[in-house]
Formats: C-alpha cells, sequence, structure tokens
C-alpha cells in the first residue's frame, strides 16, 4: 500500500442534540452538495444556520486498501424497505416490486463522499430544451428561468470553493468561463491516453472530464493530491482528495461559529403558521427515537430529488391538504434520471486498475437535425468494477474461473453514456399508503416509465461506445439493448420533482428556487431541474445553492431571519 500523505485535520464528529432553535435560523435539511454549501455560504454572511442530517460523519478506512473493506464501509447506504418502490412497465417487471433506485446515502455529505466527482457545468442550450427543439409528444419541455449567463459567476465561485481539475477549453461544447479556478487536470493513466488516441484517429476530440478529486495538496480547500488508487466512484476517498463538502465546505462554515450539525436527525415534518410560511421542522433523533421541534425563520430543502418532495407530502396539513406548498399539484412530479448505458470491451494489455472519470467525448452531445431523439449524452470513461465486483459478475466457479478472472479483469475496460431522460408529468413520487419505513413514516413511491425518445438517445449512444472502444483494440464483451425499464443499475442523478419555473400554476418553486405557496421555504438540490441535460448535475446543484443562498442573505429581513 502506498503511504498516506499528511491530511488535513478531520473535521469534527457531529452528535445531536436537543435544540430549540430561534426565529433567527436557517434550517437546512440535508448536508449534501446542496446542503455543505448553504451552510458555508450562509454562515460565512452572518446568518445562523442548523444543518439536520439524517445519517452519521463517514467513516475513513486509513489502513488498507481492500475492496471488501470499502464495500461494508457502504453500509450507510439504506436498505431497499426505504428506498420505494419503482412503478415500470408490467411487460418488464412486476407492478410495486420493490428494487433500489438511484443512490440514497444518509451520512454527513451525502452523495458527495462516494460519487465519482465528474463536475460539469451545463451547456447553455441544456437550459432551453423548449427553445431549442420546441414542443415533444409525451414530453412536457420547458427552458429554465435562468440563463447560463445567469449561473456562470455561481458556477465560477462553486469550482473555487469546492475545488475542480480538469482543463479550460479542452471540451469542444464546454460553454465560457468569466474566470479559470480549475486545478491542472489529474494524470492520464494508460487506458485513458490510449483511449483518447483511438478517439482522435475517429476525428472525435476527447478531453480530461473536470473532476471535484484535487490534483494538488491544498490547505484552503482541506484536501489532498490524488494518490491515483482507484476507489473513487461509490467509495469514500482514503487520502481525502476527493473534494467532498464535508472536507471543503462545512468545516469552514462551523468555524465561522454561526452554523450547527445535527446528525442522527430524520426531518419527519415542516410546520407552518396562520400566514402560511414555514416555522418549525420536526425531527426524530434516530438514535433515541426522540421527537423535537426546531423553530426556524426559513427553510432550505436540500434532501435529494426523492426525499424532499416527500417531505412536502408528509407535511400536509388543514393550510396544505394536498402537501406543503403543492397548490399546483406539482410536487414529486416531472421525475428525471439520467439514463446510464454501459459498453464493456476486453483488451490485449492488462492496465492499472483506474475507476476515476478520465476521459469525455461530447462530439454527439447534441443531436444532430436528422436524429429522431432530442436528448443530450455524455459518453465518458472510468467507473470500472472493482475486483471483487468483477468476480460477482462473472459465472463459473474452479480453477478455469480464477484462471479466467486474473486475465480477463486487468484487460476489462468500460465506457459509460450519461442520457438525459426526458421531463414527464406522469414520473413521480408519491408516498405509498400501504408502505412505511421502520420509523413507521410511509414510503416514497416512485413511478417512471421511459420516453420514447430516451430509448432511442440510449441505442445509438451505446453504438457509438461500441465503436470507440472497438477503435481502441477492444474486443465488446456485451450487447447493445436498450433496458426496458428502471432499475438500479441504471437509474442516478434523481431530479425535477420540485419544478422551477415563473407562473405558479405549473411549476413549484420561482427562478429564486423559493417556493411559490410558501415565501420562507427553499430548495436547493436537484429537485428544482426543469430538464435534466446530459450531465452530471453535482456542480450545477452546488452553484445554484450559492446563488440561492445569496437571495437569502439579501432578502434576510422579508424572510424573517
Amino acid at each position: 500500500m502506498r503511504d498516506l500523505p499528511s491530511q488535513p485535520a478531520a473535521p469534527c464528529l457531529y452528535t445531536a442534540v436537543v435544540a430549540t432553535g430561534d426565529s433567527t435560523s436557517v434550517c437546512i435539511i440535508g448536508s449534501g452538495a446542496a446542503g455543505g454549501v448553504l451552510a458555508w455560504a450562509l454562515a460565512r454572511a452572518g446568518v445562523d444556520v442548523v444543518v439536520l442530517e439524517r445519517g452519521k460523519p463517514a467513516k475513513r478506512d486509513e489502513t488498507a486498501e481492500d475492496e471488501l473493506l470499502q464495500v461494508i464501509r457502504r453500509s450507510h447506504q439504506p436498505p431497499v424497505e426505504r428506498d420505494g418502490t419503482v412503478v415500470v412497465e408490467p411487460t418488464a417487471r412486476a407492478e410495486g416490486e420493490p428494487t433500489r433506485v438511484g443512490q440514497a446515502y444518509y451520512l454527513l455529505g451525502g452523495g458527495t463522499i462516494l460519487y465519482a466527482a465528474a463536475s460539469w457545468r451545463l451547456r447553455p442550450d441544456d437550459l432551453r430544451k423548449r427553445s431549442r427543439y420546441g414542443t415533444v409528444p409525451g414530453s412536457e419541455l420547458v427552458d429554465w428561468p435562468l440563463t447560463y449567463q445567469d449561473l456562470e459567476p455561481w458556477y465560477t465561485m462553486a469550482e473555487k470553493e469546492i475545488g475542480v481539475s480538469g482543463k479550460s477549453g479542452a471540451d469542444p461544447t464546454e460553454p465560457p468561463r468569466s474566470f479559470d479556478h480549475l486545478m491542472a487536470p489529474l494524470d492520464e493513466d494508460p487506458f485513458s491516453a490510449r483511449l483518447a488516441a483511438a478517439a482522435r484517429k475517429m476525428g472525435l476530440r476527447p478531453f480530461p472530464i473536470p473532476t471535484a478529486i484535487s490534483s494538488r495538496n491544498d490547505a484552503y480547500l482541506g484536501t489532498n493530491q490524488c494518490q491515483y488508487c482507484g476507489w473513487c466512484s461509490g467509495y469514500t476517498c482514503l487520502f481525502y482528495a476527493k473534494n467532498s463538502v464535508d472536507i471543503t465546505v462545512i468545516p469552514k462554515a462551523l468555524k465561522t461559529g454561526r452554523a450547527r450539525v445535527l446528525t442522527d436527525s430524520y426531518a419527519t415534518r415542516i410546520e407552518t403558521d396562520p400566514r402560511g410560511r414555514a416555522s418549525a421542522v420536526i425531527y426524530r433523533e434516530t438514535a433515541t427515537g426522540a421527537e423535537k421541534r426546531l423553530a426556524v425563520g426559513a427553510v432550505c430543502l436540500a434532501a435529494g430529488g426523492v426525499q424532499s418532495p416527500r417531505l412536502l407530502l408528509m407535511s400536509a396539513s388543514k393550510q396544505f391538504p394536498d402537501g406543503l406548498a403543492n397548490r399546483s399539484g406539482l410536487v414529486g412530479r416531472y421525475l428525471m434520471f439520467h439514463i446510464e448505458g454501459r459498453r464493456t470491451a476486453v483488451f490485449d494489455q492488462a492496465f492499472d486498475f483506474v475507476l476515476t472519470k478520465k476521459v469525455g467525448v461530447h462530439d454527439w452531445y447534441f443531436p444532430a437535425k436528422t436524429d429522431a431523439w432530442i436528448n443530450h449524452c455524455s459518453i465518458q470513461s472510468g467507473s470500472r468494477r472493482g475486483p471483487l465486483r468483477f468476480a460477482l459478475s462473472r459465472e463459473g466457479w474452479g480453477e478455469d474461473y480464477e484462471a479466467a478472472l486474473a486475465r480477463d479483469f486487468p484487460r476489462t475496460q468500460q465506457l459509460q453514456a450519461m442520457v438525459e431522460d426526458l421531463p414527464q408529468l406522469a414520473n413521480r413520487i408519491e408516498l405509498d399508503s400501504g408502505r412505511k419505513d421502520p420509523e413507521g413514516y410511509p414510503l416514497p413511491r416512485i413511478t417512471h416509465r421511459y420516453h420514447e425518445m430516451d430509448r432511442l438517445a440510449l441505442v445509438h449512444s451505446q453504438e457509438r461506445m461500441g465503436a470507440l472502444l472497438q477503435a481502441a483494440g477492444g474486443k465488446l464483451v456485451d450487447t447493445a439493448e436498450a433496458h426496458t425499464n428502471i432499475t438500479g443499475a441504471y437509474t442516478y442523478h434523481l431530479m425535477g420533482t420540485c419544478r422551477m419555473g415563473t407562473d405558479p400554476k405549473d411549476s413549484v418553486v420561482d427562478r429564486d428556487c423559493r417556493f411559490h405557496d410558501v415565501p420562507n421555504l427553499f430548495v436547493a438540490d436537484s429537485s428544482f431541474f426543469p430538464t435534466s441535460g446530459g450531465l452530471n448535475p453535482t456542480l450545477t446543484i452546488q452553484a445554484n445553492a450559492f446563488r440561492v443562498a445569496d437571495y437569502i442573505v439579501k432578502h434576510r429581513k422579508e424572510l424573517g431571519g
């Protein structure tokens, strides 16, 4: 094993305490990509903040690079009975059969602890789907009430405060930056070099993927230089090189003295006063079962695309009989995933085990005018299975099986396609009246079906990935079939369930992510996305969280904080 570099002081471990709160505080529900940024941005501006986090701080084992330990380390992922029910087409799966959907991680820092750290800016046309493509039968396309220019300064701030490695201008679809805060890109590994060379021979323009992984030691961020161990996607970073919010921004928020973080704190209801304003958050201490009430001046939802609408629906009252802030009936509607396609090939040489996303190809990001779909799509390398998961995915046993694993694992590589999921009103989150979590609260019920364009875009992206792998000398070992149903293996980045817009009749929050129906209630996670784009959403979530925090600071008097 490599020697560990000197690491920054680990963030302190937080323990839930009895909290009465006060009417000047902002309660943030969730401590992931959005919640961590909100806490830092508000606290440094002098706003008192209380963060409720359902999980615990992540544990990082600094003694071994062992996949079994890494898998055990993921035990904070909730079991399937906490994740809800997927209803899919009856021909593909029995209706109502439970399955894991996307990622739900209950821990301080949320998904930023375990993500592959791809950190993209959306393209201007990602925010103007209706203007670019017009109407599409079966999909409710809209433009965002924001432009790329509105978000650009906040992207710049997020790249500075979170830390992103990459190469400005290398991506042919990349929008302009007002300032380049990017660290140098991560080192190119042998497979990435081979893939990039093959892509260039095909007339494509490969580039290093921007990632929130440090290519240098950075005292301000609190992170160390990447050691290229391979344990990135789906795992905690042993070296404090992945720029998760529990390392980069939450410690700085705490140092201001304005922020408190209560872990093991499961928000179950938001109360309103007679004026219809959020007045308190009810939460349960998961370690003790005790129920607590936190008085608030404002509330920011940052619990994710499923749990944020679920909390709103659980907060139904006489004022809001269909769920808090749900007079439009759209809370939980327009659920979007990113539809992930994969192609796998075996090569004639072994490559080092590298999970980190390294090479992107965006020459096909925008569909051609002759294409029968309008989905945007990013093709990316990386996120290969570890040796244990690779072994479990193969059939056989005995000496021949062992020899095949030893031969094939180092030579097997994978490409991924991140395909845009078009928004549909029928795709939604609801409360499941027949199923409850272990604490007795109704589980979310998830209904989702693909649009036909989703399938077409997926098939063609898989064909293109296959051609690229073959051009690099690989032998394809899978088939390019579009999945016909939603499963945990192919759903990522839950978005859209509190749609942003200007009209309260057809959206849930306004352009500042403030709920139309409740003036001191905000959402900053990916729920607000009107369309999903074809890129990992984390940097957009973080940029927008800085923007929302700025709005709260400027309007804190009228919000009551």
